[in-house]
């Protein structure tokens, strides 16, 4: 219900989380990427689009993660 109601269109999903087996059995959304540990979810809107598939791999260091989640390039003029 909160992914209908707050619709994005790209998910980054650490593994272990249960989420991660409910994105891969939901319909509305495809595995771009993974690794050991992150997987990438886009909206099947993308599935038959030209990606990009040399994703450059991200580190591990999950604290980089917690740290820089809200940094964005994002300006409002």
């Amino acid at each position: 219900d909160f992914i209908k109601k707050y619709h994005t269109d790209i998910f980054i999903i650490e593994k272990h989380y249960p989420i991660y087996n409910k994105m891969l059995a939901n319909g509305a959304y495809f595995k771009a990427y993974e690794d050991d540990v992150f997987a990438l979810f886009l909206d099947n809107k993308y599935k038959n689009k030209n990606i990009n598939k040399s994703f450059k791999t991200p580190t591990k260091d999950k604290n980089y993660y917690n740290l820089t989640k809200y940094d964005t390039n994002i300006t409002f003029d």
